[in-house]
């Protein structure tokens, strides 16, 4: 019998596909590790950059806590001496809430005392009587608010003091101030007797000396007019005639005029009326006597003699007596809250109970 061969089964070709395969995918995979590389590294350096953006504003807002916390500590420092100046002023107040009282109708009396005090050297140093009724005014309502009835007759006294003053003129002393004062200057302007004499010489030599161009006969009658002139002179005289000032007395007039002005209005600012009247008496004799009549000289004459007739010193009523009768009733009144404290019966003092020979 023919034994048959075995056949052997053909190869096929798996191995090279194989190999391929796995070169493929290891080609793959390489190309992602370096994909992958190349991501990792720059989202090192995005990681890197905005670390060191952060490490910078960590720089920047620590610079911005130390200043302020420097701030700060200006801040409490500050706070701390308001603090004791708070303190310090607590402890003013304290004192002083203790030296005057926390009773309100002490504090009310004691200020119309002040104001009454006030009223009484504004009308007797300054003669301010508008200042001096507002404050009686004032000082009549803080008796007001006391709701007092023994206070009203120094109410009363306060009221009459009111319309005593009320019923005193006026004085516009800032108005005659400034009237002497422009007067002042007008008169300084005013021309002098000497000055219009010597004018009147000039005019004449003037006069003359254009009658040379003239005919021979009005030359003739000039200087026979001139001649006679020189001759015969009639002049009307009501007062005697008194020589002409010479140059260093006018210097020495203008001085006297304008010191008697100054005069004048420091005695209205003083309410000094004898002064007044004197000064205005002697610029009204001098600027008569010794500058020339004429309408500017008249108008000053006729307005210091109008500012003659002012009183600058009115009589101003006597209100201390309002002020004494508010002393005696403060006398009084610390008189009997000082008695009403003594008759008050004092608190029994509680002892404290004594364990084991101590006292706690």
């Amino acid at each position: 019998m023919n034994q048959q061969e075995p056949i052997e089964p053909v190869s096929k070709p798996t191995s090279s596909k194989k190999s391929n395969l796995l070169s493929v995918i290891s080609l793959l995979i390489a190309i992602v590790a370096i994909l992958l590389v190349l991501y990792l590294c720059q989202r090192n350096q995005i990681i890197n950059s905005k670390l060191i953006t952060m490490q910078e504003q960590l720089e920047s807002a620590a610079a911005n806590q130390t200043t302020i916390n420097n701030q700060l500590n200006k801040a409490s420092q500050l706070i701390n001496k308001q603090a004791q100046l708070t303190k310090i002023n607590q402890i003013t107040i304290n004192k002083l809430l203790a030296s005057i009282g926390t009773d309100k109708d002490l504090w009310l009396l004691t200020e119309a005392d002040h104001l009454l005090k006030l009223a009484n050297l504004t009308l007797s140093y300054e003669y301010n009587i508008p200042s001096a009724v507002a404050l009686l005014k004032t000082a009549d309502q803080r008796l007001y608010a006391m709701n007092n009835p023994k206070l009203v007759p120094i109410r009363q006294m306060i009221a009459n003091d009111i319309v005593k003053l009320q019923a005193v003129p006026a004085v516009d002393v800032t108005g005659i101030y400034l009237q002497l004062e422009a007067l002042r200057t007008q008169s300084l302007q005013l021309p002098l007797v000497t000055n219009t004499y010597q004018s009147n010489t000039i005019d004449n030599l003037l006069s003359q000396q254009s009658t040379t161009s003239q005919a021979w006969w009005k030359k003739a009658i000039v200087a026979a007019e001139h001649a006679l002139g020189k001759v015969l002179i009639i002049r009307q005289r009501a007062t005697p005639i008194e020589p002409l000032l010479s140059p260093q007395q006018n210097l020495l007039l203008l001085q006297n005029i304008y010191l008697l002005y100054s005069q004048a209005e420091w005695a209205v600012l003083n309410r000094q009326q004898a002064v007044y009247e004197d000064s205005l008496a002697q610029l009204n004799n001098f600027i008569s006597k010794y500058f020339l009549a004429n309408t500017a000289q008249q108008t000053i004459l006729q307005t210091l003699a109008t500012l003659k007739t002012n009183n600058i010193a009115p009589t101003v009523p006597d209100i201390s007596d309002t002020l004494v009768a508010l002393n005696n009733y403060q006398k009084q009144a610390k008189i009997v809250k000082i008695k009403k404290s003594t008759l008050l019966p004092k608190p029994a003092v509680k002892q404290l109970p004594v364990v084991n020979g101590n006292k706690p």
